[in-house]
């Protein structure tokens, strides 16, 4: 199933930390790889700050690969930006800003 939304000024009602929590819940129940994709790669690590801290209020520790991808049972949770390089990577997309 496709879903694509857009919201505009994401940033300020906070959409990053729903998404990373919708992203969470999706990864742990069904093993689905998810991708955070942002200008830079301080900016895609807020997405794995608001991850952490959904992890924890369900009781859910994050273990982190040497490459910096979360590990979540089956699934693998990259925060990637501009500078990295996506070809290698699959799963459920989220896209922090675009113009």
């Amino acid at each position: 199933m496709l879903t694509n939304r857009t919201i505009t000024k994401a940033r300020q009602i906070g959409a990053t930390a729903f998404f990373a929590r919708e992203a969470l819940l999706d990864a742990l129940t069904t093993g689905r790889n998810q991708i955070f994709y942002a200008p830079t790669p301080e900016l895609a690590q807020v997405a794995r700050a608001h991850m952490q801290a959904a992890a924890w209020q369900v009781g859910v520790n994050l273990s982190i690969n040497d490459a910096g991808h979360v590990l979540l049972h089956d699934a693998q949770v990259s925060f990637l930006g501009k500078e990295n390089y996506c070809a290698g990577y699959s799963g459920n997309v989220y896209v922090d800003e675009f113009q």
